[in-house]
């Protein structure tokens, strides 16, 4: 096995090699894929707003805001615009299937399918075995993280492949120096720019990666090519910039990372306060917790079971023990691309407030690969206890995996439902089933984004006849106390005081809806004629 720090000839990836990997791809793709209907069981906000500007260009080819294919999906309340990646990916699902959660998730899936396909492709080429790319690729499908964020209709999993092809470019020109890999690789980061903000991070750490390697090899044109390359397309960004000078700012203050109504110097100075820098380095050092890694997971029930953590438990051991296999072997450009992006990975999070690794899911990817050098280097050493526990790890995050599994595709839909705002699908679904049309919709408006989910749901039930028949319900308005014309509302159930009021304005209840396990009803269905 060639070590690391050769630069060979190209290694030639065999077929079997090429045809496993788009097998386990596939199987992954297929476990992942598995029942998006049913859990997670309700969309998110963030979900919501993703399909509909999904639908909008599927239906129109414009946003919400009618123009026409844009660069960035501007709303209300998100001037800053959504990543348009995601967006054109779901809007060419919707050409072949209705919308619904699950067909939103599809492009997600796809992209972590793809992203497990091309880690067998890295193992590959870094340990020069098929029997450990096999052991990377069945890893990286078992990491509790990777699958649970697959299966949101957000765009946090798009950049990974990206990122994974510009790794495995990157490999392939520090053993050939060939202009064709690592414009290859350019061009993935160049792509994976309109895939999620996070890239305005990564991008620049990994060119520069990129050009450390091209700098050793002394290949000057081929560092022009490249940034010529790049700056080609980040064109339809900067275009974008000037048309909207105002975004960047924009994007600050909405995310959080100084206050609003600050200029950027003086929002730089607040964020290098030492308050502040304090704060983001707990932050930083909380994305580590071990507790958080491999034992509970995310704090929200939305992003983790609360059952298990976000990697194996096993890499507990695999990780540590996979940096020093690294750090063993003559220091390279591939090895510092994989530490540093795994380490610098939880600082966008910081930057906004936030440890999440939803910020940065290629950190999943680049610990099965510490993690396969962990077992790498315990396999090499001939010690029969050292390949007990590498075979040991392996055998530990099938069934650990398999537990996690179970739990999310039952209990953890009883856990999570809440949290993901209750039944209010249902509630809407129930309104928009009516064979008559009313002349208003009455939204709670106690009930958070009631407008966002009841636009995705008008969309996902093709009632364009109800455009412009919803209004907000408030009690301190007193409008729904004498609708004109045929009436319907949708508000909390339980405690909340808008139910017995509407009940005691000749409301009647229609429909009481109940969570999918029962219990009391989490909202109310009202009419009044």
């Amino acid at each position: 096995m060639e070590p690391m720090s050769e630069l060979a000839t190209p290694r030639q990836t065999p077929r079997h090699v090429l045809a496993m990997a788009l097998a386990i791809a596939v199987l992954a793709g297929t476990l992942y894929g598995s029942g998006l209907d049913v859990a997670p069981l309700y969309v998110t906000k963030d979900e919501a707003s993703y399909g509909i500007q999904s639908h909008a260009v599927a239906t129109t080819g414009r946003d919400t805001n009618g123009r026409f294919l844009p660069v960035f999906f501007q709303e209300q309340g998100f001037p800053i615009g959504r990543d348009p990646l995601y967006i054109y990916a779901s809007a060419l699902v919707l050409q072949f299937t209705p919308m619904s959660g699950g067909a939103l998730r599809v492009p997600t899936v796809i992209a972590a399918a793809i992203s497990i396909g091309l880690v067998v492709l890295i193992a590959y080429e870094l340990f020069g075995s098929a029997a450990l790319a096999a052991v990377a690729g069945v890893l990286a499908a078992v990491t509790p993280v990777f699958f649970i964020r697959s299966r949101a209709a957000l765009a946090v999993m798009v950049p990974v492949p990206f990122q994974l092809v510009w790794l495995l470019c990157l490999i392939r020109y520090w053993r050939a120096g060939r202009l064709g890999a690592i414009v290859t690789g350019t061009a993935a980061l160049g792509i994976g720019v309109y895939s999620y903000l996070n890239m305005l991070f990564f991008m620049p750490i990994h060119m520069l990666c990129s050009l450390a390697e091209i700098a050793r090899q002394r290949r000057w044109r081929h560092a022009v090519v490249v940034l010529a390359v790049l700056a080609a397309l980040m064109v339809p960004m900067a275009a974008w910039q000037i048309q909207h000078p105002r975004d960047t700012d924009a994007m600050a203050t909405s995310y959080g990372v100084y206050p609003a109504g600050l200029t950027p110097l003086q929002g730089l100075k607040d964020v290098l306060a030492w308050s502040s820098l304090s704060r983001r380095a707990d932050i930083y050092w909380n994305a580590f917790n071990p507790g958080r890694l491999f034992f509970s997971g995310e704090s929200s029930l939305i992003d983790s079971t609360r059952e298990a953590g976000l990697y194996p438990v096993v890499y507990l051991l695999l990780l540590p023990l996979g940096a020093y296999a690294l750090l063993k072997r003559p220091l390279t450009v591939v090895t510092v691309a994989i530490l540093s992006v795994f380490m610098l990975g939880p600082v966008p999070g910081t930057l906004v407030g936030q440890e999440t690794i939803a910020r940065y899911l290629v950190a999943g990817p680049l610990a099965t690969l510490l993690a396969v050098a962990a077992i790498d280097w315990l396999w090499r050493t001939g010690w029969l206890a050292a390949r007990f526990v590498a075979a040991a790890a392996v055998v530990i995050s099938l069934v650990l995996f398999r537990g996690f599994y179970v739990d999310y595709m039952g209990e953890w839909r009883v856990r999570s439902a809440i949290h993901m705002g209750g039944n209010l699908k249902g509630a809407m679904d129930h309104v928009l089933a009516q064979g008559s049309t009313p002349d208003l919709v009455y939204l709670s408006e106690r009930i958070p984004y009631v407008n966002v989910f009841w636009e995705f749901y008008k969309r996902a039930n093709s009632r364009d006849d109800l455009t412009g028949r919803d209004r907000g319900l408030s009690l301190s308005q007193e409008d729904w106390k004498s609708p004109s014309g045929r009436a319907m509302a949708i508000v909390p159930g339980g405690d909340d005081p808008t139910a017995p009021a509407l009940l005691g304005a000749g409301w009647t209840t229609v429909a009481e809806i109940r969570e999918f396990y029962g219990g009391p009803p989490t909202f109310l269905v009202l009419s009044r004629n």
